[in-house]
């Protein structure tokens, strides 16, 4: 485990020199650690990234709405009803979606004005079966004819740490594979480039071992999502 400070810290004791013990300042610190946290976030959707049951309002005959702004990636939507259950909605695959989504215009261009706007029998009126998700932005298929709630399970994007005394998954969890992406691009600023590729091949090969980690404990643990 480690804050924002410990790891300023490890970076100016790893890369001092007698005659300037603190060669990097805070700004540069906190670029390397965030830099190597957001290649992390990069390389793979890891556990810690997940949050679940954030509530989203679709209004009714819109075709669209904005994902929250953190939104990396989706696990699962749910459509609240009246009786408090949360069925599951189906995801679009993507070649559908392509050929829906990219005209601007329901019944024009490349989209079917049939499919997938004709929800299969027995669907409640005006709820929605699918969801697709293109360019940040969600889309319930068919247009929802009411107002719904919905709930959505999904991969966030860790914010950068700003405060010294903060942590988050990564610096808790994998500290050393943070700070060695750190180093690597601290050396880097430091115009000491032999260094910092070895570091980088030190770092490259820690995340290939902690995404392996990741993947293990997902499986051997109960997920986030509701009803795993």
């Amino acid at each position: 485990m480690a804050t924002l400070a410990n790891l300023r810290s490890d970076l100016r004791t790893w890369t001092s020199t007698h005659a300037n013990p603190a060669v990097l300042p805070d700004t540069i610190c906190d670029e390397c650690i965030n830099g190597s946290i957001g290649l992390m976030q990069e390389a793979h959707l890891f556990r810690g990234q997940e949050t679940t049951s954030v509530p989203l309002a679709y209004p009714a005959s819109t075709e669209s709405i904005l994902l929250p702004t953190d939104f990396v990636a989706q696990r699962a939507i749910y459509q609240a009803t009246d009786t408090g259950t949360v069925p599951l909605l189906a995801y679009m695959e993507k070649t559908i979606r392509d050929e829906w989504i990219r005209s601007e215009k329901p019944v024009e261009g490349l989209r079917d004005p049939e499919y997938p706007q004709v929800a299969p029998p027995g669907t409640p009126i005006g709820w929605p079966v699918q969801y697709a998700i293109w360019k940040e932005q969600l889309y319930l298929l068919p247009v929802p004819d009411v107002d719904l709630e919905l709930v959505l399970d999904y991969y966030l994007r860790v914010p950068p740490l700003t405060d010294p005394d903060t942590d988050n998954f990564f610096t808790r969890r994998y500290p050393h594979v943070v700070r060695m992406g750190a180093l690597a691009d601290a050396y880097a600023y430091l115009q000491e480039e032999e260094r910092a590729a070895a570091h980088r091949q030190l770092f490259e090969s820690m995340l290939a071992r902690v995404i392996l980690d990741d993947k293990t404990t997902m499986l051997a643990g109960g997920s986030t999502e509701r009803g795993a």
